[in-house]
């Protein structure tokens, strides 16, 4: 998830995102929600969603997972600013719901 797929150079550091490596695992283990987001030419991928409150930040963290034949490969995690970035979180809740948080 921390390698750059065409170099394979790792990119933890990318966009300060070192630090959020815990939220990103706690996302992969308890998500807010899932989304099957389905490509042009039927490429695969899962995002997993979580908004994370640290101190007085708000972040949304993203997990996502692309698929590989019949296995799923973990592509990428990262942190975005909200709501500084809001308008960009909100594109990656498009695609297919298939899980949800129920509220508590």
């Amino acid at each position: 998830m921390f390698t750059d797929h065409k170099t394979g150079k790792t990119k933890i550091d990318k966009n300060g995102r070192a630090p959020y490596v815990p939220c990103i695992a706690e996302t992969i283990k308890s998500p807010d929600e899932i989304r099957l987001i389905t490509g042009d030419y039927g490429d695969r991928e899962l995002y997993f969603l979580s908004r994370f409150l640290i101190g007085r930040n708000a972040i949304g963290v993203l997990a996502v997972f692309a698929e590989r034949g019949k296995m799923w490969e973990g592509w990428t995690g990262y942190q975005v600013p909200l709501p500084a970035r809001q308008v960009y979180f909100e594109t990656k809740r498009e695609g297919t719901l298939i899980y949800l948080r129920p509220e508590t």
